[in-house]
């Protein structure tokens, strides 16, 4: 088990994004941080306990121009893992709306 998973949910961020696809407006994107009790919350707890198993998906950045794996969404990612909020979570979430376009 990770380390992460060791900690158990210490926070939780949810996000409405809408498929933005023919859309260049971009929306005001609904988000809140969950409560850690009720049904949302156990829903999301066994998806995240069952995570290491059922969603084994590799993730990459695109490489910049110098050849590192750097770029604006992976700082975004890393920033949010560090230190989360709710702020930091609408910038991924806007990041999600304007690739579903």
């Amino acid at each position: 088990m990770s380390k992460v998973k060791e900690k158990g949910i210490s926070q939780i961020y949810s996000y409405l994004v809408l498929p933005g696809k023919g859309d260049d407006t971009v929306p005001d994107i609904a988000g809140a941080e969950l409560e850690l009790k009720g049904k949302v919350f156990k829903m999301l707890r066994e998806i995240y306990e069952s995570s290491e198993k059922d969603c084994k998906i590799p993730i990459c950045f695109d490489m910049g121009d110098d050849g590192k794996q750097e770029n604006k969404v992976r700082d975004e990612v890393i920033a949010f893992v560090k230190k989360p909020s709710e702020k930091k979570g609408r910038v991924l979430a806007n990041d999600i709306w304007m690739y579903s376009r």
